[in-house]
């Protein structure tokens, strides 16, 4: 579900779907989305989470969606040391496999960034 919400100006949209906002200076955007993997009824589910949301200040909504997302996020810690002079660690061991630092930093980022996002993407 999508809800387009502006103050001031006028919104409109056409028989084909298409949005116009004029003579505004704020827009708000509101986004919904459910699916039935867990759960029945996801255009209800969806429809009601919309207007949940619009009843709320943006800030609280912000605020909501920070402590969503940093309990997700900030349940662990990665710290790269790239000269692999690391506790633990052999010295060096990318440049043993033909893999400089920065390279092997950057590969280990990609892996580290997919899989929050494996965490954060439900389903």
């Amino acid at each position: 579900d999508l809800k387009a919400v502006a103050p001031a100006g006028k919104i409109s949209v056409d028989a084909t779907g298409l949005m116009t906002i004029t003579n505004a200076d704020e827009l708000t955007l509101y986004l919904t989305a459910a699916t039935d993997y867990a759960l029945p009824n996801p255009e209800k589910r969806s429809s009601e989470t919309l207007q949940r949301a619009i009843s709320q200040p943006l800030s609280t909504l912000f605020q909501a969606h920070l402590a969503d997302y940093r309990a997700l996020y900030d349940r662990v810690k990665l710290t790269l040391d790239p000269t692999g002079t690391a506790p633990g660690c052999p010295a060096k061991p990318s440049e043993k496999r033909g893999v400089r630092g920065p390279v092997s930093v950057r590969i280990t980022l990609s892996i580290w960034s997919l899989s929050a996002h494996c965490v954060l993407a439900p389903g």
